[in-house]
């Protein structure tokens, strides 16, 4: 009899079900009033999940890992490589300024999808996020925008306190949460996910 390893309570106290974007960082995949769902970050988090992580002031942010722990990413000529590949299309800076980053043991390195507005891993003087900072990975999209002010800056807010259980409500198909995980998942051209 093989054994199955649950998520601890510490795991479920972490988790934040349900986000409200209010920043540009994750367009066009996210935008501004749209309302993420996620799932627990225990087990497998891979290269580019969409997760929502708490900095070490407390505030939430959504963005995509790029690097896993080992990864190199580099910055150079206004592209972004990992494993000396290029993540997403087109420039995502200006000037020919080069910088490396090899990601450590335990953490990971974000990025919003738009790469043009993101503050990510790219600008913190901190660039690595711990993998226990995560608090949920993306599930859904849900298909309309709530009310929310964008400020133009990278951030999410909680719809439901850490560890409350979600259980979408049954509604009729035309208020169904679109299911966006093949969306979410799918990086712009990276290199093979890498699990954790």
């Amino acid at each position: 009899m093989s054994s199955i390893e649950l998520p601890t309570a510490t795991d479920q106290a972490r988790w934040i079900p349900a986000v409200r974007i209010c920043g540009r960082s994750m367009l066009p995949t996210l935008a501004p009033g749209q309302v993420l769902v996620t799932r627990l970050a225990f087990g497998r988090i891979r290269q580019s999940d969409v997760v929502v992580f708490a900095a070490a002031t407390g505030r939430l942010y959504v963005k995509r890992i790029a690097g896993m722990p080992g990864d190199l990413v580099t910055l150079g000529a206004g592209r972004l490589y990992v494993k000396g590949l290029p993540w997403g299309s087109g420039a995502c800076t200006s000037g020919a300024h080069v910088e490396r980053w090899q990601v450590a043991d335990g953490h990971c390195f974000v990025v919003g999808d738009n790469l043009q507005q993101s503050n990510d891993s790219r600008v913190w003087s901190e660039p690595f996020v711990a993998l226990d900072r995560i608090r949920g990975v993306g599930l859904w999209r849900w298909p309309w925008r709530w009310w929310a002010t964008d400020t133009g800056q990278s951030c999410a807010q909680p719809l439901m306190p850490s560890g409350a259980l979600l259980h979408p409500a049954r509604t009729t198909s035309a208020h169904q949460p679109q299911d966006v995980s093949r969306k979410l998942i799918q990086a712009p051209a990276a290199a093979s996910a890498k699990t954790v």
